[in-house]
């Protein structure tokens, strides 16, 4: 099942959404954002767009995909590769591996 939230969360509640997530899709165009390294903390993989700093953050393929702007075609293609191929476990390994980066 696919939810989507597009609307602000409140931070007393974000932490319930990250925690209730198999994967975190961020497709907005940012150049840094403190969401993908909160996901990583608390092991969650995550879907990015491949501007600024965020792709020095994740690797694509592992823990995160890495999109390029402009690609809304691609998205969903990202989503279904993440849960067809079972890919949590081998995500969740990456970003064990990674944690030391960020602490």
């Amino acid at each position: 099942m696919v939810v989507i939230y597009d609307e602000y969360i409140p931070d007393r509640e974000v932490g319930m959404y990250f925690i209730a997530s198999d994967l975190v899709v961020l497709p907005y165009e940012c150049y840094q954002s403190g969401i993908v390294q909160n996901c990583l903390r608390i092991r969650q993989p995550v879907v990015v767009t491949s501007v600024g700093g965020l792709p020095e953050v994740v690797a694509d393929g592992g823990p995160a995909y890495v999109v390029p702007p402009k690609n809304a075609r691609r998205w969903p293609n990202q989503w279904c590769d993440f849960f067809e191929l079972n890919k949590g476990e081998e995500f969740s390994a990456a970003i064990d591996r990674d944690q030391d980066r960020f602490s």
